[in-house]
């Protein structure tokens, strides 16, 4: 049983085993580079997943339609994430529009109970927690995306026949 379970993680545990020994040997910088790209990439889809249905599942534990369609939002965002066809283009506006959905679930909440009140409820606050870590490693992930991006333009500009 516990194989079954571990089975969906074998992937990054290869890949983790596969960085250290790449790190003990040198001469291999592309195929370490390309492992850990993989490695970080994994990672960040591991923590938006939780982060997403941590929060669904809070919207939906309070229940009424306005907490459970908030909830729904949140696994429509990481349902397209995973769905929509992989071009940057495509990922870049869900990654925008779900930082932004969770950035105005952030804001009414403590528009209705304040900063004290905010505070006081436990569950809230691991919703919002939620919610900001999910902005923080999207964010970051466009970061990440936008130098690729920029290393990439320049790389072809300098290899291409204006450059000779």
């Amino acid at each position: 049983m516990l194989a079954g379970i571990l089975q969906p993680f074998q992937p990054q545990i290869d890949r983790s085993r596969m960085i250290d020994l790449l790190k003990m040997q040198p001469g291999t910088p592309e195929q370490l580079q390309t492992l850990i790209q993989q490695e970080d990439r994994w990672n960040r889809d591991l923590l938006i997943t939780v982060f997403s249905v941590t929060t669904a599942a809070i919207h939906f534990y309070y229940g009424g339609t306005v907490f459970v369609l908030d909830g729904a939002g949140f696994l429509v965002f990481l349902a397209a994430r995973y769905f929509l066809p992989q071009r940057e283009s495509y990922q870049r506006y869900v990654r925008d529009g779900s930082m932004l959905y969770a950035a105005l679930n952030i804001i009414p909440y403590f528009a209705k109970y304040g900063l004290y009140d905010g505070f006081e409820n436990p569950i809230g606050m691991v919703a919002k927690l939620s919610e900001l870590g999910l902005i923080y490693v999207q964010w970051r992930e466009g970061q990440t995306a936008q130098t690729l991006s920029s290393l990439l333009t320049s790389a072809q500009g300098t290899s291409g026949p204006a450059a000779r």
